[in-house]
């Protein structure tokens, strides 16, 4: 019997959603292991991204973000 305990669940790990107009679709990508940049690949395609995280602390505060 499962109690719904978080304890058991694995990290989440930070992601930005994509929107890939190179073909047309949406996927994720993630904080990468320097904790430097989110990296990641359209997911039908295979055309790398990555978005550079600021050293500052400004950002945006937006999640979901169109590719060029």
């Amino acid at each position: 019997m499962t109690t719904g305990s978080s304890e058991n669940a694995a990290p989440r790990r930070a992601n930005l959603g994509i929107h890939f107009r190179c073909c047309h679709v949406y996927g994720y990508i993630y904080k990468n292991r320097q904790g430097d940049a989110f990296t990641g690949r359209c997911p039908k395609c295979g055309r790398p991204i990555r978005v550079e995280i600021a050293r500052d602390g400004r950002g945006s505060p937006s999640r979901i973000f169109q590719t060029g």
